[in-house]
Order: C-alpha cells, then structure tokens, then sequence
C-alpha cells in the first residue's frame, strides 16, 4: 500500500512548522522536505534544493570523491584546504576582494598553469629548482639580483636599450685580471686610465706594447677626446686641441726612427706639411710665434729653403718681415701651375724667379702666344685702402715664339696718372721696341755737361739745352760721336756702292763716286728697318747711283725708274710695309 505523505505548494509549505520526523513533498518543486520540529518549511532531503544548500553543520564531512558532474562550486566566501589542489587549471576571476592563498602551486601532468591577473606575492617569494620562461617584459619595482655566487651563470641573447650604470664611480669591474672579455666596440670611451698589454690594430699589428712601452701608430683615426673630468681637448668637430699639455717621452716614425725626445725637446723632421697651429716658444720661453695676435717675434730668422703654399690662400699675402732666407718658393695652383723662387746668389745678388706654365706643378705644358707670366703690384695707402700705383707685367709675345729655345717675352708697365684719373702705359716687346706716350730723357745743360756724364755708349740719346750753336736738340751716340736727332741730319760722303744699314736711316748721303754704283735695299731678313725709315741720296759725282732691290724686296717708283738722272740729282727711298719701299726724287732708268 502506497505511503502518501502531506502535500501542498512550497509557498504553502514555508507557512509551517513541520512536526520532528513529519514529512512533506512540495508538488511544484517537486523536493521531499523532513521536519525537525524547529525549521520553517522543513530540511529538504531530495529534488534540486537538496545540495544547493548546505545544513547548518559546521562541519560538514564527505565520504567519498565530490563529482561535480560538470557544475561549479559558487558562493562567496573562503575555500579552506589542507592538501593539493588537482585541476587541469584554475582561473580566478574576481581580484581585490578576497586573496588567493597557495602554499603551493604545481602541476602534476606539466602542464601549463596560466594567469589571467597580475599575481600579488603579498611580500612573499616565488622559489623553486627549475626555470621560469616568460614571453613579454619583466617589470620589477626595487632592486633585482641575479646569482649569488661566481659560479652562477648568467646569458643575455638580447640588445640593450638603456645606460648602465653603476650605483659608485669608480668602484666596480667589467671582466677581471684574469677573466677579460674578447672584444669591445665603442663609438666614444671616456676614461681616466687604460691599463693594458697590448692594443692591435684591425691588420694584427701591434699597436701598442707595454713590455717595451712602445707606441706604434701610422695613422689615428678618432673622434672627439675627452679627459676624466669630461672636459674636451680634442674636437674632431673643429679639428681643434684645447689641452695645454701633452706629456710624450718619445715619438717614432713607422721606419722605427726617432722623430721626437722630451730629452732635449728636440723634433726631427724633414718636413711638415699642412697647417702649423699655436704658439712657439724658445729654449729661454720667450715667444717666438704668438698665435693669439698672430705676430712673429724674432732677431733674425735664416734658413736654407722655405716653401710657402698658397693653393689653400685666400689673399696670397706673405710678409716676410725680417725673415732672412737663402730661398723663398711660393706655388700656386690656379688656371695655370706657378713658382715663385726667391734666391740670394753669390756676392749677395738677389734674383727672383717667377716660373709658370698651363700645366699643374707636376706636370707643367708649355705656354702659348700672349699668356701672361707674372707681374708685380705696387700700391700706396691713401687714408682708407691700399690703392693702386704701378705695374710691371710680364707675358708672351704675342708676335714671338715658344720653343725648346726660348719663350719670346713682352714687359708692360703700368702707373696711374699724375691726378689718378687714369692710367699711362708703356710696352717693351721681344723686338727691343720700347713704346710709349711720352720719351723724356734726361736733359744736359750744354756739350759739356754731356761729356762729362759717363756711361754713354752707342745708342744713347740725350737731349741738350744748348749744342754749341745757340740751340736745342735730341742727340744720339754712335760710340764715338754724337749724332743730332732734331731739325739738322747727318751728311756723310760715299765714295762706292754699299748696302743699307740701320744706322743708315735718317742719313743724307752724298756719292762721290767717278762711276757707276749700286745701293742695295736688303730684305728685312736681313736688316729689320721699322716702317717709315727714310734715306736721302744724292748724287755728287759723275758716277750714276742706281737702287738695287735685294731678295723679296719690292721699290715702287714712277715707271720703274731706279737711278738717279744726273749729277747732282737726289732721290729718297721710304720703308713703307714689309720688304716694301717707295723711291721719289729727280731719277731716270740706269745707262748713260
């Protein structure tokens, strides 16, 4: 027979007090309730609030595994275990409320225990044998050792990206005396002392040896040096050195050659080249180069050659001052390569050599018709710039030549004008032709003070006030006889045929002669008469005078005719062009 026990809703079933051992089932939970004659609504032994809900035992106990048949233990609340906790993980998803407290924290099967919070060690440790992997950045807050001992290994695979820096200057050690690391490579190392063996070059040469105390360098290539203070004295910027000492014993050339001993102070070089920079001083200390005021202090300075470059000068200026050289050589290189040597010979004649070609220094060509060689500049201060006075330059005749015999020359000469509106020029060509606005020789009171002036020599031309006559005039010197260049000519008696020469020009020449005779025009091969020469010829005697042409050259004269007519008949003969005269005067074709 079927035990039907009391019934009702579980709102109808919270209305009472079941009896203790009364039993009651709600018929819309469906949960069988047993009553303990205290607890409203009874204590509920079957249906879904049987193990939603435990009794007031304070200590509950189980007798066997707790399946949770795939549901979750939830509450709020503390979970008190003595023992393991084993699962294949364990999240934790609300933080700040209560504390996760593990004693210990593994994972039997090696699998992975994840985090999805920051773990909090709550001033606890993370100890263990074993290693932790993390992939990410670790952050730590305070101070972080690492080994503690010298047999703990430490790997770092990574770069760095920060300073390192110990906590005291000077206190600590990177490699030991006899642990060093391999190689270091620096952009800039600023250090009070390097204390090593031997420093190799990139090539395995040794640069540096201490057991000799030997510094073998050929080149140095650095930037800037700074000292310990980090303080810079050697600017590779600027290229400039602010130190005011540098202590050096001993210096070599890479031929193992001494060039420098702190002995004596003594350098030994055959020459520098480059810039010279600071001061020098003498063995007394007194200043011989003063750099800050850029002077040169001294008696005498006397050397057998020095070489000035100004391939690199901005104003090509060099004052020698009391410089006393043997020889001076000043180079440039411009549109064309020049030398410049200044040499005192013997007997102490000075000679300044002014070499020049198209070419550079090393390779020098050959200059061509109208360059220009060199030249001199002289000026004068007038109150506010140096400004120009004269010139003598030097070039190329351009009606010359350039060969392995010579290289014709021109001299030009240049001064500004008496109110320095402009400039007067005169020319000396590679002829001897000396041209000119104004020829003014120097002018003698009479006859007298001519001779008395020694020196003359053929070709001289004076000028004398008063030539014996009451009158003034231009002279020349033939070497034994002065000669007037003014109004009067010189009159010469011929008493044969003869062949003209320079001397001949601006001569009356008066032929003497019983016959026949020739005067012979030489080509200008031959005699360089300058156009417009003019000869004057009479005939004195009963002797025709015919002009005779010679080699190329050419006399133009009314129909041809060439001699003179009759006695006493005068004809003259006129350079006009090259190996081209004309003749005039009383003439007639030769015969009688």
């Amino acid at each position: 027979m079927a035990l039907r026990l009391r019934r009702g809703t579980d709102a109808e079933r919270l209305l009472i007090v079941p009896e203790s051992g009364e039993l009651i089932f709600t018929t819309d939970t469906k949960t069988v309730y047993v009553g303990d004659g205290t607890t409203t609504g009874g204590v509920p032994i079957s249906g879904a609030t049987a193990l939603q809900e435990l009794s007031d035992d304070t200590s509950p106990q189980l007798g066997n595994d707790l399946d949770l048949n795939n549901f979750n233990i939830d509450g709020t609340g503390n979970i008190d275990i003595t023992g393991s906790i084993t699962a294949d993980s364990i999240i934790v998803t609300t933080f700040g409320v209560t504390n996760l407290s593990v004693d210990t924290l593994s994972s039997d099967s090696g699998s992975t225990i994840s985090l999805n919070n920051n773990l909090n060690l709550n001033t606890n440790n993370i100890v263990g044998t074993g290693n932790i992997n993390i992939d990410g950045t670790i952050t730590a807050t305070g101070n972080i050792n690492l080994g503690d001992s010298g047999d703990d290994i430490i790997t770092s695979t990574g770069s760095w990206s920060s300073n390192i820096v110990p906590t005291a200057d000077a206190t600590y050690n990177i490699g030991t005396t006899s642990t060093k690391w391999l190689n270091g490579y620096f952009n800039t190392v600023d250090t009070g002392e390097v204390l090593t063996n031997t420093i190799t070059g990139s090539n395995s040469g040794v640069v540096f040896e201490d057991a000799t105390s030997t510094l073998n360098i050929g080149t140095i290539y650095t930037g800037t040096i700074a000292g310990d203070d980090s303080s810079i004295f050697f600017d590779s910027t600027t290229s400039t050195t602010t130190t005011n000492t540098l202590n050096v014993n001993e210096i070599y050339n890479n031929l193992d050659e001494l060039i420098f001993t702190s002995l004596n102070n003594t350098l030994f070089v055959d020459e520098v080249v480059g810039d010279l920079r600071g001061s020098v001083f003498a063995d007394d200390s007194t200043t011989i180069v003063d750099s800050i005021n850029s002077e040169i202090t001294a008696t005498a300075v006397t050397t057998t050659e020095l070489d000035v470059n100004l391939i690199d000068s901005t104003t090509g200026e060099i004052d020698f001052g009391s410089i006393n050289p043997s020889r001076v050589k000043m180079f440039w290189d411009g549109t064309g390569a020049g030398l410049i040597n200044y040499t005192t010979l013997a007997g102490g004649t000075s000679l300044v050599d002014h070499n020049v070609s198209r070419g550079t220094l090393d390779s020098p060509e050959a200059l061509q018709l109208a360059d220009g060689i060199s030249g001199h500049a002289f000026r004068g201060y007038n109150g506010t710039e140096y400004s120009n006075a004269s010139f003598i330059l030097s070039f190329v005749d351009g009606d010359g030549v350039v060969s392995n015999d010579g290289v014709s020359g021109a001299l030009v000469f240049i001064n500004t004008n008496a109110d320095a509106s402009g400039l007067v020029i005169a020319e000396f060509d590679t002829h001897g032709v000396f041209r000119a606005p104004v020829l003014r020789p120097v002018p003698f009171a009479d006859t007298t003070a001519r001779d008395n002036q020694t020196g003359a020599v053929a070709g001289s031309i004076v000028y004398v006030t008063d030539n014996g006559q009451g009158a003034s005039e231009l002279q020349s010197f033939d070497g034994s006889t002065w000669h007037s260049l003014s109004d009067n000519i010189d009159v010469t008696a011929q008493s044969a045929g003869f062949i003209l020469a320079l001397a001949d020009n601006y001569k009356y020449h008066r032929v003497t002669n019983a016959g026949a005779v020739n005067v012979t025009v030489p080509p200008e091969s031959s005699v360089d008469f300058p156009i417009g020469s003019n000869i004057t010829i009479t005939q004195s005697g009963a002797g025709q005078v015919t002009f005779a042409p010679g080699s190329g050259v050419t006399i133009n004269s009314a129909d041809g005719r060439l001699s003179t007519r009759t006695q006493y008949s005068t004809a003259t003969i006129t350079k006009v062009g090259t190996d081209e005269w004309d003749l005039a005067g009383d003439i007639d074709n030769a015969g009688p």
